[in-house]
């Protein structure tokens, strides 16, 4: 399988992402379970080759960047959250996809 992949923080993002990504045949949602826990709790290697993308919550984007270099994950790129800038500390792409909905955006 070729889907591309998406590490998301907590659990609860990766379940409704896959949920409402009504184009989403070719993604996965996976969780590492925090922000944090990225930092060697999981082993991302086994994604080697696969078109991995980083999607952490708002303000640990360094951090995750800093990790993914660290662990020489050549093979990921870390997506910046859509209007982070906007965003309280904390947020997460579901709750960008969540306010979306609300306004009737769909996807």
């Amino acid at each position: 399988q070729n889907a591309r992949v998406y590490v998301v923080e907590a659990e609860k993002t990766a379940v409704m992402m896959a949920a409402t990504d009504k184009d989403g045949a070719g993604r996965v949602w996976l969780a590492c379970g925090g922000s944090q826990m990225l930092k060697g709790a999981i082993d991302l290697s086994c994604l080697k080759g696969r078109d991995v993308v980083l999607v952490p919550d708002n303000m640990q984007y360094w951090n995750w960047l800093r990790t993914a270099e660290a662990n020489g994950w050549q093979c990921l790129d870390i997506s910046v959250l859509p209007m982070a800038d906007e965003l309280p500390a904390g947020y997460d792409i579901w709750d960008v996809r969540e306010a979306q909905l609300k306004k009737g955006g769909g996807r």
